[in-house]
């Protein structure tokens, strides 16, 4: 809502487009004159004379290398000294599939904690490093692994490289922050339970996922974190935390030969002992029914599932390019359900592979006035894929969008993250570079072919308000 206007994105434009040159020049006289202007400097303490007569320094960048340092360690290095920074991911095998019904959600909550304080360091004193020396450290959880990411100075590396060892060994897991850490987890529960989405999400798991651990409400989970001990998250780690297989990608001001010997003692550092617990796989049934959920939130969400391939599978790239056509604000989904139908606020496909399974769905938010026809116009978009060739002028142009896409996204601070995440899918760090060259070998007739495979059972899942729910818009 704004100034009591519901939607007020079309308002707005209307605006926008009514505006003249002359408009604008009156804007311009009336608040950017001298008496409002204030001007702000910052130049550095020393000597002016020193610091006009400073030697520039060379630059010196290489292109992204791949090093196979022994069988279980990769090091993707690129070295750029413009900036006395080090940019790195170490990405480990610890996937989300080893979680159960009993502990779903409690190795990302324990890899977070590892690194609030360990034997050597406490909670505190790493913090406040952290924020003294400007540290971006951050952890993540998927079905294809874990990310430790972190950038900080050259200067500074021999220090956070210290707490992170001490971490890799010896987490404290203190219980004044095990306490803060279940404040968080249950503060973030309270404020989704004001979320359509969370309410929505939670009916999908029950309908699609029903008696396995992604089934799971958001609540259980929840519960599940609020009650664990010190001593789970310590035997979570030892079971779960080690070295197996590792990706380490070092980015930034440092050389090939500074970068192998950080990736040797990364992994010397990390247990290696091999996981011994059995993942417990997941995947989307099979189903061609509609299903109806009612809830106290005026907007429909709307998805349409269906099963895909999972990684390492032939279909698996054809079916990222399906995704490519339907995406984008020049794709097909957007066209059919805003560019033309006005339908929606929004709409756009998601293709999730994991090692054994996939799934691709189409998800929407509407109006209940809307949602029928909605469903008709996603529904048609995926039987056009089944019956109809996708022509080779559209197949380049999505082909086209997806390279501009990733050129726009992609830079010094971004890179490191995909070449490793690509790495680790298995389909190599220089994926990014070749994906068009792959792209452009796929014919209309597999992308059919790959759409009927998959396509024919469809799972729709609306969440919509029920008759007590008060709609602002009518």
């Amino acid at each position: 809502m704004m100034y009591n206007v519901p939607d007020y994105y079309p308002t707005q434009i209307q605006i926008l487009e009514s505006l003249t040159a002359e408009d604008l020049a009156f804007q311009l006289r009336k608040h950017l004159v001298p008496k409002n202007r204030v001007i702000f400097k910052a130049v550095p303490k020393g000597d002016k004379a020193l610091l006009e007569s400073k030697d520039i320094a060379s630059i010196e960048k290489t292109e992204i290398e791949k090093v196979q340092i022994n069988e279980n360690l990769i090091l993707l290095h690129k070295m750029n000294t413009e900036k006395p920074l080090i940019n790195a991911i170490l990405h480990l095998p610890i996937s989300t599939n080893y979680e159960t019904m009993e502990n779903a959600g409690t190795l990302s909550f324990m890899t977070n904690l590892m690194f609030r304080g360990s034997k050597k360091f406490n909670s505190l004193d790493i913090t406040e490093w952290k924020e003294d020396h400007a540290v971006y450290f951050s952890t993540s959880n998927s079905s294809n692994g874990t990310n430790i990411e972190f950038k900080c100075l050259k200067a500074d590396y021999n220090k956070l490289e210290e707490m992170l060892f001490d971490a890799f060994k010896n987490p404290s897991f203190e219980a004044k922050e095990l306490a803060l850490a279940k404040e968080e987890i249950n503060a973030s529960y309270k404020r989704s339970k004001s979320q359509a989405s969370t309410a929505h999400k939670d009916y999908i798991n029950s309908v699609l996922f029903a008696d396995s651990r992604a089934g799971l409400s958001s609540e259980v989970k929840k519960d599940i974190i609020l009650s664990l001990t010190k001593k789970d998250l310590q035997k979570l780690h030892k079971t779960f935390f080690n070295s197996e297989k590792l990706i380490v990608t070092l980015f930034g001001d440092i050389t090939k030969e500074e970068a192998i010997e950080i990736a040797k003692d990364i992994e010397k550092n990390m247990p290696d002992k091999k996981i011994k617990a059995e993942k417990n796989f997941i995947k989307i049934p099979n189903i061609s029914e509609t299903f109806l959920n009612e809830y106290e939130f005026e907007q429909v969400n709307l998805d349409i599932y269906c099963s895909a391939p999972p990684l390492a599978t032939e279909d698996y790239i054809i079916m990222r390019l399906i995704n490519q056509i339907l995406s984008g604000s020049r794709g097909r989904l957007h066209q059919a359900v805003r560019g033309t139908n006005n339908l929606a606020y929004y709409a756009f496909p998601q293709f999730h592979a994991s090692e054994n399974f996939g799934y691709f769905k189409l998800s929407s938010q509407t109006s209940i006035d809307k949602k029928d026809e909605l469903i008709e116009v996603m529904v048609n978009e995926l039987t056009k894929l089944m019956t109809e060739d996708v022509a080779i002028d559209e197949l380049n142009s999505a082909i086209d969008e997806n390279e501009k896409m990733l050129k726009a996204m992609l830079n010094e601070n971004s890179l490191p993250y995909y070449i490793t995440h690509f790495e680790a899918l298995g389909l190599g760090y220089d994926y990014i570079d070749r994906v068009s060259e792959i792209y452009r070998k796929i014919t209309p007739a597999q992308i059919k072919t790959v759409a009927n495979k998959y396509f024919k059972d469809q799972a729709v899942i609306i969440s919509e308000p029920d008759e007590n729910v008060e709609l602002m818009v009518e």
